[in-house]
């Protein structure tokens, strides 16, 4: 799988909104008993990513 280096897309650029928040959750501590390998690969990787995009205060409300 290729993942983009080019941030944001082409087709976000522009277009007003924000990211808030980025965040990587983390497995849960009590994996780590269950499936040490795996525990170890999902900390140290990237799984998911989420993001908290905020639109533009003059498009939050319009109904255009």
């Amino acid at each position: 799988m290729r993942c983009s280096t080019v941030w944001p897309p082409p087709t976000a650029r522009g277009s007003g909104f924000r990211l808030a928040v980025i965040s990587e959750p983390q497995p849960d501590p009590a994996a780590r008993e269950l499936s040490p390998d795996d525990f170890h690969a999902l900390s140290t990787r990237i799984g998911f990513l989420f993001f908290v995009v905020e639109a533009p205060l003059s498009a939050a409300g319009s109904d255009e």
